[in-house]
């Protein structure tokens, strides 16, 4: 039986960082043909009905595929569900560690800093958001190759 690897993005609004961080991590994973994960994001408390149109911006000027996307508000089943939940910040991980939500790591934990929150601070602050995300995309493929080969070699390629 095979497993697919399941990863979601975290932060307030899922409007902006976790999706945009979904889609470019997704685009990685398809760039370097890898396969068995799968990628989406959350909200702790979403209000809008779309993601950001300078989130969307950039990631078009970026050549990121954008799919049909709706915020999603994260919930006890929903993040039970994943394998690693990346929150854009501390403060948003301890939120769920408190929820008795274990497996729950911080931007900060994987890359030395949180994300910033661009909301309401123009294109300029869009912008540089999505060159963070990108590089941190392309850090996360490898952590995942990683994790994908660790599995092939314990467990005879549960991970496809």
């Amino acid at each position: 039986m095979d497993k697919k690897l399941k990863i979601a993005f975290v932060c307030t609004g899922n409007t902006c960082r976790s999706p945009m961080a979904a889609f470019m991590l997704k685009d990685e994973l398809k760039r370097r043909k890898i396969k068995g994960v799968t990628v989406t994001s959350f909200g702790l408390n979403p209000t809008e009905k779309e993601i950001n149109p300078y989130a969307k911006q950039e990631l078009e000027r970026l050549n990121v595929k954008i799919t049909a996307f709706k915020p999603k508000k994260l919930t006890k089943s929903s993040a039970l569900k994943q394998d690693a939940l990346i929150c854009v910040t501390e403060e948003i991980k301890n939120e769920l560690i408190k929820a008795q939500i274990e497996n729950a790591y911080s931007f900060k934990e994987l890359f030395g800093e949180e994300l910033f929150d661009p909301y309401g601070k123009g294109k300029e602050a869009y912008a540089d958001c999505a060159a963070k995300l990108k590089n941190y995309a392309a850090e996360l493929a490898d952590m995942i190759t990683e994790i994908i080969d660790d599995e092939r070699r314990k467990n005879g390629g549960i991970i496809k």
